[in-house]
């Protein structure tokens, strides 16, 4: 019973790790309060990334249909898109 267990996870013991690393650094009273954060996508395939800026002001569109959310950006900002479908990092320009 054991040894069947062990034969059972030893796959995933034993395989690579394909998982993302997160790093944040909050900074308390320095810096007014700033909090950084980084990371990394370990991704197993090319995502074909492409970097999207978009200014302030902007009007979007849910795409959901009839009764989707429409809004205005406040803030501009510069996102990374995989296979130009998704977004998968960004940040604003507050």
């Amino acid at each position: 019973m054991i040894t069947s267990a062990i034969l059972a996870i030893l796959p995933f013991i034993l395989s690579p790790a394909c998982a993302c690393s997160r790093v944040n650094y909050d900074s308390d009273k320095a810096d007014n309060n700033r909090i950084l954060v980084g990371h990394s996508m370990d991704w197993v395939e090319n995502t074909n990334s492409s970097v999207w800026l978009f200014p302030a002001g902007m009007e979007h569109h849910g795409c959901a249909g009839n009764n989707s959310l429409k809004w205005k950006s406040t803030y501009g900002s510069v996102i990374t898109s995989m296979y130009d479908l998704a977004t998968v990092d960004g940040m604003n320009s507050k």
